[in-house]
């Protein structure tokens, strides 16, 4: 077969079947950050793949792995919702104490100082008062939140898709050993088991309830990914016998689950560590990928004796190799050839790629397992995703001082709504519907006209903005083959702002589109004045972050973000696709 005989989805599908393909998928388990850093300084280059996600993804991108081509997934939430908000509780030297997402305090090194496994001080769940607390207040499984809007959509959408449709469900045993620690956990079973088994309980019914919500739309999920990390290095966390009584039956509803309502033949479940002991109960459970089998502590060959023909091993590859060199490279690579002939693994690194890894290394290593997956080498660098947003106006700083500004109505939207009432009543005297709804929000009006050659006039206007400067909005070309329009660069490279950028977009006539958003930190977007998506967060830009199904009239369209700043990186990128997915005509 030629490379081009399958697309990623029938590529994955067929070699998790064991089945003849072109090539093994091509996957990799990312870096940690300060591997990145020291990346940046050998040649890796950082400033193109800002706004492309967490750098310790950076490489995806960079290299072109599968992953890189995926579309957006099934973005369902079955963890805490909301999440405890993540901060910096207190500083003690070259330490931190921070509050994570599932409400644990911990101590660490700050960034600049290195890395380090976190010295946990207190969790959110210490007893059953707690556990309810969290449970009705987090753990809601009717919250509108846990399952994605616009879903006969993008039902439609992810069924044609040609990357395979995946969801995350969660977690048993591994969030709650986040809400309370090991030890307490451990102790828990022993003096508490009813309670335990009440968490595992709740999670599962969430999960299911979930699940049960996105029914009925004839949406097909090919993959289900569970994460657990319940092992060390000499076997499980949690003894079988209480593993098969807790978790085996409680995985198997949700697994029969998906097989039954979404032809879900594949689940694959995270975990490091020695997993020789859970590997046969898991299967049992419907579990039937694992993730990312641990060189160090789980013998890839003696796994797959385990799995036989019922599950297939992602990972193996032992990342110490990379530290040696071209030769322990070769000689890793080697070691699982025939594992990787026989179907049994897809390999890439067992974790995160350590900052002892120099950069040439995993070059050398990158082209060396690409001839072990037939897969052909290309030169790495972001390559330019067709449909993005490339031309705009951006209009700041104005201040954002504790995120206030972000929730305030600053003067451009004053300005904005004051004309579009104006340009209501014009229409209304004379009869006829306004090109734009009254809550637009670009800053000059937009004549409705179905001629492509006629991009909208935009007037000059004036503005006051952070510390009393006058702004003005400015034309801005988008060079980055990303996409990612970086406000640091453009306008200011302050904490504590916000901007405005605003769009043309022309369609031939009126059609459904998607807006594919990234954005760091808060994003608020108006579309021919209709607000379309309001994330109040502190993140990472990444691409497809909120995916919004619009209606585009027939001519001009206005399209108006709002983004805001708190430390670090700052800006947004805008990709159009039309309802099936396919890069917007009319976007460069």
């Amino acid at each position: 077969m030629s490379e081009q005989s399958l697309n990623h989805r029938e590529r994955l599908l067929r070699t998790l079947r064991r089945q003849p393909v072109d090539r093994v998928p091509d996957y990799e388990f990312r870096a940690w950050v300060q591997t990145i850093d020291r990346w940046a300084t050998e040649g890796l280059p950082i400033p193109a793949l800002v706004g492309m996600g967490s750098p310790t993804g950076y490489l995806e991108h960079y290299f072109g792995t599968d992953d890189a081509e995926y579309g957006p997934g099934l973005s369902v939430n079955t963890r805490l919702l909301p999440a405890f908000e993540p901060q910096v509780i207190e500083e003690r030297g070259e330490n931190w104490v921070i509050q994570d997402a599932d409400g644990a305090l911990s101590e660490q090194l700050k960034p600049e100082y290195g890395a380090s496994i976190p010295r946990y001080i207190r969790y959110a769940i210490q007893t059953r008062a707690d556990w309810e607390r969290l449970r009705d207040a987090r753990l809601d499984p009717s919250h509108p939140d846990r399952v994605p809007p616009h879903l006969d959509a993008l039902t439609r959408r992810l069924n044609a898709a040609d990357y395979p449709v995946t969801i995350f469900v969660g977690s048993l045993y591994g969030w709650i050993r986040n809400w309370m620690g090991v030890e307490n956990l451990s102790l828990m079973l022993y003096d508490d088991l009813p309670l335990v088994e009440e968490m595992m309980e709740h999670l599962t019914r969430l999960t299911l309830s979930v699940l049960e919500r996105l029914a009925g739309h004839g949406l097909r999920i090919d993959r289900a990914d569970w994460w657990e990390d319940m092992c060390f290095r000499s076997g499980s966390l949690l003894s079988t016998k209480l593993f098969a009584r807790l978790m085996v039956p409680r995985y198997k509803r949700i697994t029969d689950f998906l097989r039954q309502e979404f032809g879900t033949e594949f689940n694959q479940l995270d975990c490091d560590g020695n997993i020789h002991q859970l590997a046969p109960l898991w299967l049992d459970g419907g579990i039937n990928v694992m993730f990312p089998v641990e060189a160090a502590h789980t013998d890839p060959a003696r796994l797959a004796g385990q799995l036989g023909t019922r599950g297939i091993q992602r990972g193996a590859f032992d990342k110490r190799a990379l530290i040696e060199g071209p030769a322990a490279i070769d000689a890793e690579l080697a070691r699982l050839r025939p594992l990787v002939e026989a179907g049994d693994v897809i390999p890439h690194t067992d974790h995160l790629v350590p900052p002892d890894v120099s950069f040439d290394h995993y070059v050398y290593y990158r082209r060396r397992k690409l001839e072990l997956i037939g897969k052909p080498w290309h030169e790495p660098g972001v390559q330019a995703r067709p449909g993005q947003v490339r031309d705009w106006r951006l209009l700041g700083p104005f201040d954002n001082a504790n995120n206030a500004g972000f929730h305030a109505i600053l003067p451009p939207e004053e300005k904005a709504e004051a004309e579009v009432e104006a340009k209501a009543e014009t229409f209304a005297v004379a009869g006829l519907r306004p090109s734009h709804s009254p809550a637009t929000l670009a800053v000059a009006g937009l004549p409705a006209t179905r001629d492509a050659s006629s991009r909208p006039s935009h007037p000059p206007a004036t503005f006051t903005g952070k510390d009393g400067r006058t702004l003005r909005w400015q034309s801005y070309h988008n060079p980055n083959a990303s996409g990612y329009i970086n406000l640091k660069e453009a306008l200011s490279a302050e904490p504590w702002c916000v901007a405005y950028a605003t769009a043309d977009i022309y369609s031939p006539d009126e059609k459904m589109a998607w807006f594919d958003f990234g954005s760091d930190d808060g994003l608020k977007a108006w579309l021919n004045g209709e607000l379309i998506v309001s994330k109040d967060a502190y993140r990472i830009a990444a691409p497809s972050q909120d995916l919004v199904f619009v209606h585009l009239r027939a001519g001009w369209n206005s399209v108006l973000c709002k983004i805001g700043q708190a430390e670090g990186e700052w800006g947004f990128h805008l990709r159009v696709l039309d309802e099936s997915g396919r890069p917007w005509p009319t976007m460069s």
